[in-house]
C-alpha cells in the first residue's frame, strides 16, 4: 500500500551519553526515533517479524541544514517502508542509493516537547478579535464614481433601466458592506 501525500520535519538531536535521537513532525503529530544498531529479525517475506505492514513510500529531501552523522544532500531520495506493532509504535526502513537503516518510533505528545525545550506555549494564542477591516468612505466615493462612469454609456444609448439597476445595486452594496462594523467602532 502507498501512503497518502504530505510531507514531515526531522530534527536530530544528539545526547553524549544516549547517542542520536530524531524528532519527526508529521500530519498526524509527533514521534520519537532511533537508528537501530541492529536490524530487525526479517521473516520470509523479508518483513521485521511481529510488525504488521504500513506502507511504502517515496521522499526528496526538501532542506537539509545542520551537522549529520551520514551525507545527505537537498534532492536526495529515499524509499520507505513502514510497519506497526501491535501497539502504536512503528519500525521502517530507509533504503538509498548508498545505504539501508532501520528505526524505531513511538509516539509522542508535544507537551513533553515543549517541556523538554522550554517552549512556554503550545500554540500561539490570539486575542484580539478577527474582522475585516472597514472601508474607507472616500474608497467608496471613488468606487460610486467609477461605477456610474462605466455604466453612462448604457444609461444614454441603450437599456437605461438595467443601467440604473447596476447602478442602484451597486451603490446600495458599497454604502452599506461594512457599516455594522463601523458603526460598532
Amino acid at each position: 500500500t502507498l501512503a497518502p501525500e504530505g510531507q514531515w520535519t526531522e530534527y536530530l538531536l544528539y545526547n553524549p551519553t544516549q547517542g542520536f535521537l530524531w524528532l519527526v513532525e508529521a500530519d498526524e503529530g509527533w514521534n520519537i526515533s532511533e537508528t537501530l544498531n541492529d536490524w530487525p529479525r526479517l521473516d520470509r517475506n523479508r518483513q521485521p517479524q511481529g510488525y504488521g505492514k504500513l506502507y511504502d513510500y517515496g521522499g526528496r529531501v526538501r532542506i537539509a541544514s545542520g551537522a549529520f552523522y551520514w551525507r545527505v544532500r537537498n534532492g536526495d531520495l529515499n524509499y520507505y517502508s513502514d510497519y506497526r506493532d501491535g501497539q502504536s509504535r512503528k519500525i521502517g526502513s530507509e533504503l538509498n542509493s548508498h545505504e539501508m537503516a532501520w528505526t524505531r518510533s513511538a509516539p509522542i505528545a508535544y507537551r513533553e516537547i515543549a517541556d523538554a525545550f522550554n517552549l512556554t506555549s503550545q500554540a500561539p494564542h490570539y486575542t484580539a478579535n478577527m474582522a475585516a477591516d472597514g472601508i474607507d468612505k472616500s474608497l467608496r466615493i471613488i468606487m460610486t464614481a467609477i461605477l456610474v462612469v462605466v455604466n453612462l454609456p448604457a444609461l444614454l444609448t441603450g437599456d437605461s433601466s438595467a443601467a440604473l439597476t447596476v447602478i442602484f445595486v451597486g451603490c446600495w452594496l458599497l454604502w452599506t458592506m461594512g457599516k455594522k462594523d463601523e458603526d460598532e467602532d
